[in-house]
Parts: structure tokens; C-alpha cells; sequence
């Protein structure tokens, strides 16, 4: 995965701006060994041990849409 993915100009964007707006960052877990260029994502695995989702971030900014995520598991659960 090329590092500019990590740190490019829309990330650096978002922490400069978070930074002057007062935002917190979360800190480190103490003893965990970090790999910041890691990328990010979701899986929803459910009470059977089935993938019902999986999500994987294409930028450190890009999060599941939750609204999404419940209507999925509402679609789901009535079709049941």
C-alpha cells in the first residue's frame, strides 16, 4: 500500500484542521506496538458466526455509514 494512501494531502488536511479546531486524538494503547500505515475497516459477523458484512477503508478518513449498516441489518432481520 503506498504511504501517500496513509498520509496524503486530505489526511494531513483533516488533523491540521482538527488540531486548530481544539479536537483530541486518541492516544496509544500502552504496550501495543502501532502500525500507522495500517488501513482501517468493519466486519459484521452475526450470532451464527456468518460474515454479513465487511467494509474495508480506502482512506484513514473513510468510515462505515452506520444509518447504512442498520438498515442492512433491518433488511436482514425481516427477510428472516
Amino acid at each position: 500500500m503506498p504511504i501517500a494512501r496513509v498520509f496524503g494531502v486530505d489526511t494531513m488536511t483533516y488533523y491540521v484542521n482538527k488540531k486548530f479546531a481544539g479536537g483530541k486524538f486518541l492516544l496509544p494503547y500502552e504496550g501495543v506496538k502501532d502500525d500507522p500505515i495500517q488501513m482501517g475497516g468493519d466486519i459484521l459477523v452475526n450470532r451464527d458466526g456468518k460474515i454479513e458484512l465487511v467494509f474495508l477503508s480506502k482512506s484513514p478518513m473513510d468510515r462505515i455509514n452506520i444509518p447504512n449498516v442498520i438498515q442492512l441489518l433491518k433488511e436482514k432481520n425481516s427477510s428472516q
